[in-house]
């Protein structure tokens, strides 16, 4: 089956799950929705109704910008692109969006900065 990105709000338990998945905290549904609904933008990963991956970003829409909470579910990290993928969709977002002056930020898990280098944001 197909991976299919998309850049629609996810649920508060699709974003609870993967952050159980790659082991970080998980916030109370209501806690997740509020974090959601004030993302600038998100991208996600689905094999069929099934999240794999996503992430988002944050900041005032103008001036700063900042990638949070990339994740991909273990099962499927490393095998497929998909993080990759995200933070090319979230980059064309930020490109259309972002001032030429802005700061871009990126928060990597600790161990997890590699993937956020490629991406000259080191």
């Amino acid at each position: 089956m197909a991976i299919i990105y998309t850049d629609e709000i996810i649920t508060a338990t699709e974003y609870n799950e993967l952050r159980n998945s790659v082991g970080w905290s998980v916030p109370t549904n209501r806690c997740a929705e509020k974090a959601l609904a004030h993302s600038l933008y998100i991208c996600s990963a689905y094999q069929g109704q099934q999240i794999l991956g996503s992430g988002r970003v944050v900041g005032d829409g103008s001036l700063i910008f900042c990638i949070m909470d990339l994740m991909v579910h273990p099962d499927f990290q490393h095998r497929y692109g998909i993080g990759v993928r995200i933070l090319h969709n979230i980059f064309h977002y930020l490109k259309v969006h972002a001032c030429p002056e802005a700061d871009i930020l990126g928060m990597a898990a600790l161990g997890r900065e590699r993937l956020y280098e490629k991406w000259v944001l080191s």
